[in-house]
C-alpha cells in the first residue's frame, strides 16, 4: 500500500469510541498502519485533533493522542509553512462555492506537493478535489 494522508476525521474516528465511524476506521487503521513505511499528517491536522478529542473525550485523551502521534518514527506531520499557507489561502478565497474549512486546504496544498493520491477521512471536500476517500 502507497503512503497516504491522514485527515481530522480519520484521526478522531479512530480515537473516538463515539465517533459515528469509528467501527470501520479502527480496524483499518490496525490493519494498514503497520504495513505502510511513511504516513503523513500536517500540524494544523494535528492541532485539530487535539482540540476535538479534548472537547469530545477529554483533555487526557488529547495529550495521550498527542504523545502517541509525537513519538512515531512512520507518522510524518508536515508543517504548514508560509509558502504553503499562501498557497492554502489563495485556494480557500477561490472556492466560495464550497465550504472547505481553511485547514482541509493546507491538507489539499501538502498532498498536491507530496503527490498523495490518497486520504484516511471521512470528509467529503477531500473528494471534491479529487483525491481518494479511504477505507
Amino acid at each position: 500500500m502507497k503512503p497516504f494522508f491522514i485527515d481530522t476525521s480519520g484521526w478522531c474516528a479512530i480515537y473516538d469510541k463515539s465517533d459515528d465511524n469509528h467501527k470501520v476506521a479502527f480496524p483499518f487503521w490496525n490493519k494498514t498502519a503497520a504495513r505502510i513505511g511513511a504516513l503523513y499528517t500536517s500540524d494544523y491536522v494535528i492541532d485539530e485533533t487535539l482540540t476535538l478529542l479534548s472537547v469530545r473525550i477529554n483533555h487526557t485523551a488529547a495529550v495521550e493522542f498527542g504523545r502517541v502521534i509525537l513519538a512515531s518514527e512512520v507518522i510524518k506531520i508536515i508543517p504548514i509553512t508560509t509558502s504553503r499557507w499562501e498557497n492554502a489561502w489563495k485556494l480557500f478565497a477561490k472556492y466560495s462555492d464550497k465550504d472547505f474549512s481553511f485547514t482541509d486546504c493546507t491538507s489539499f496544498i501538502i498532498m498536491h506537493e507530496l503527490s498523495l493520491k490518497e486520504v484516511f477521512t471521512f470528509d467529503k471536500h477531500f473528494q471534491q478535489m479529487g483525491f481518494i476517500n479511504m477505507p
